[in-house]
């Protein structure tokens, strides 16, 4: 059976370079593009079209995304390709379906960056939240530019097409990590850190409100160590309730306290005008339930990590940690090293300063750098019979930089790589 891969993007943003060359690698990789520039159908209902075009002319989907949300459905809350994706998941099965993300160290992901210019926070963060849902929702592979997407595309598809020609698959079906799996990789040092001053904050009796500090170079994971913690939060709490997320956006200079309420009051069903009123809406939430505050690029904040703890952190806990019934945790990760600036806002909770603590001062966990070769070998170890000379592999390959063995380990390509080699193993011995 042929690959008839079903191609979503943005317009906007993608159209004059990354959907075009998308458009090639499909083909140029053996496969069919089923795609509106070929469609010839009557006017209707343009979902129901996407739909009926996955449904019974689809047998994959590459799905295009960066930062732009795009168009919403006219009288629905959600954009056309987020609802392509959806109806993508609901008939195509998940190891058919690819997306491909812009690499975030790129140069050529600040280019897109800037065409998402001029969309409003409320739109920047649901672009943020639908990418997050895409990464759980399939195949996410990285690229560096438009023709890094068009090989990449290409090389998914020849994957695809090769495999649809076997009559009995010589690589037995691989189980590929999920995203949470992924990002149990290593920094044990953070976990064991969080988990200890929660457990200090919690025996002293000042309440469950925390704030925590990710930092690091661009690129080392601090998105990925936050999806572990917000897990072992929800360890800790018997039970995560809600996640609220927000990114800091370059675009809201001199606006960033209103811009970055807006944002966060939208998992409230609210548009706080102030601190006090989302304080106020955040409270009542906190009497039954617990919440996450995951927010990004805190270095973007107007006045850095020193102006988003004076601004926004500590006055917010000071509002909410006397009153709340429920764990209120605020994760803010910052491409950067924590400055001198910081050093009345931010500190290490150690024994000593414990005792002295309060809910507004934001804690710094241990800086996340490269990966080793004992973080690979330890995460590799019962997914494979050859850990050492995978992860051995591996640090060759990418150094240990974070953001290329993430984007490794969510290749099929690397497992089906890998699966090959452990049945060449078996099955030739003598070579090895």
């Amino acid at each position: 059976m042929s690959v008839r891969a079903f191609l979503s993007s943005t317009s906007e943003d993608l159209d004059s370079d990354c959907r075009p060359l998308a458009l090639d690698g499909i083909k140029d990789g053996g496969g069919h593009p089923v795609a509106m520039e070929t469609w010839v159908t009557p006017y209707g209902d343009p979902i129901e079209v996407c739909r009926n075009k996955l449904k019974n002319e689809s047998n994959h989907y590459v799905g295009v995304f960066a930062h732009r949300y795009g168009s919403r459905i006219p009288n629905e809350t959600v954009s056309f390709t987020q609802a392509e994706f959806t109806c993508a998941r609901e008939v195509i099965p998940k190891k058919k379906i690819g997306a491909f993300l812009p690499s975030p160290g790129s140069s050529f992901n600040v280019t897109l960056r800037e065409r998402a210019r001029g969309q409003s926070p409320e739109e920047q963060q649901a672009q943020l939240d639908f990418i997050e849902a895409v990464k759980a929702g399939g195949t996410t592979t990285l690229f560096d530019s438009a023709s890094d997407l068009y090989q990449r595309v290409k090389s998914m598809v020849e994957q695809w097409h090769q495999g649809s020609l076997r009559e009995t698959p010589t690589v037995p079906d691989i189980e590929q990590p999920t995203e949470a799996e992924i990002c149990e990789l290593g920094r044990e040092d953070q976990v064991a850190e969080f988990r200890e001053s929660y457990a200090k904050i919690l025996s002293r009796g000042v309440g469950k409100t925390a704030g925590f500090v990710i930092h690091g170079r661009s690129g080392y994971g601090q998105p990925e160590l936050a999806a572990r913690l917000r897990t072992v939060f929800g360890e800790v709490c018997h039970g995560l309730d809600v996640e609220h997320r927000a990114s800091v956006s370059p675009l809201w200079r001199g606006n960033g306290l209103s811009a970055l309420l807006s944002v966060l009051g939208r998992h409230l069903g609210t548009s706080p005008r102030s601190l006090n009123e989302y304080a106020e809406s955040l409270l009542s939430f906190l009497q039954t339930g617990n919440v996450v505050l995951t927010i990004r690029d805190v270095q973007r904040f107007e006045g850095g990590m020193a102006g988003f703890a004076t601004q926004f952190w500590s006055p917010l806990s000071a509002l909410i940690a006397p009153h709340s019934r429920q764990a209120l945790i605020c994760l803010a990760s910052v491409d950067d090293v924590i400055s001198a600036d910081d050093v009345n806002t931010v500190t290490s909770l150690t024994r000593r300063s414990a005792p002295q603590w309060v809910p507004d001062r934001l804690i710094r966990l241990s800086r996340v750098e490269r990966f080793s070769k004992d973080d690979l070998v330890l995460w590799l170890a019962g997914r494979t019979a050859d850990a050492h000379d995978v992860a051995q592999t591996l640090m060759t390959e990418t150094r240990g930089e974070p953001r290329q063995i993430y984007s490794k380990l969510n290749d099929p390509g690397f497992w089906v790589s890998l699966k090959v080699m452990e049945t060449n193993a078996r099955t030739n011995p003598a070579t090895n």
